[in-house]
């Protein structure tokens, strides 16, 4: 499957899409008149590379997958989504539109994958995620994009700090964290954490 018709707007009672591993490359914004649409699976949509912009329309969304494709940042205000549970990706974007901000009003649970950190501008933006206050989540993984072309000292202590102020909730136990290319912040996470891994 490889396209999505925009007459899948006029299913308005539907409550579960499953798309995952499709080659769909594009979603109608049709989709986000799906105002009774709990669940949208798009895990290993390899081709997909963007969402539309209404998402935040799904009033009623509470499960949203997007494990495995090449997302290039959140569609803006996804925060609104105030039902949604699971978010098992979320993507930092360049613009404060797809910033950590959105993740503050989510309730989420399960497994959340925060990629592109290396576009956070201040660390103290990432207290803005309020992960703090999500006591449901019960695993974080956190990516920078950096290659070892860009790694380097300053850059090091930024994601340093990124990562401190993004601060979990006290009950969530990291127990592996990977990092590419940033040799210092490994050397800061050594002795705090018992798996790290480095490439």
């Amino acid at each position: 499957m490889t396209r999505l018709p925009s007459s899948i707007g006029n299913l308005r009672h539907l409550r579960y899409l499953d798309l995952h591993n499709t080659d769909i490359k594009w979603l109608p914004n049709s989709i986000c008149s799906l105002w009774n649409l709990k669940t949208l699976i798009l895990d290993y949509c390899r081709k997909l590379e963007r969402l539309p912009k209404n998402m935040n329309y799904l009033t009623s969304l509470r499960h949203l997958y997007l494990i495995g494709y090449p997302l290039i940042e959140m569609p803006p205000n996804i925060g609104q989504l105030t039902y949604l549970k699971t978010l098992n990706v979320f993507i930092v974007g360049q613009s404060k539109v797809c910033s950590l901000a959105e993740l503050k009003c989510l309730n989420l649970g399960g497994q959340l994958l925060i990629k592109n950190l290396e576009r956070v501008r201040n660390p103290m933006d990432a207290k803005e995620a309020y992960l703090v206050e999500k006591q449901n989540l019960c695993r974080l993984e956190v990516y920078w994009e950096y290659d070892l072309a860009e790694s380097g000292s300053r850059k090091d202590v930024e994601s340093e700090l990124v990562l401190e102020a993004l601060e979990p909730h006290p009950n969530l136990k990291l127990q592996s964290l990977r990092i590419d290319g940033m040799d210092k912040v490994l050397e800061y996470l050594d002795n705090d954490f018992p798996v790290v891994e480095a490439q």
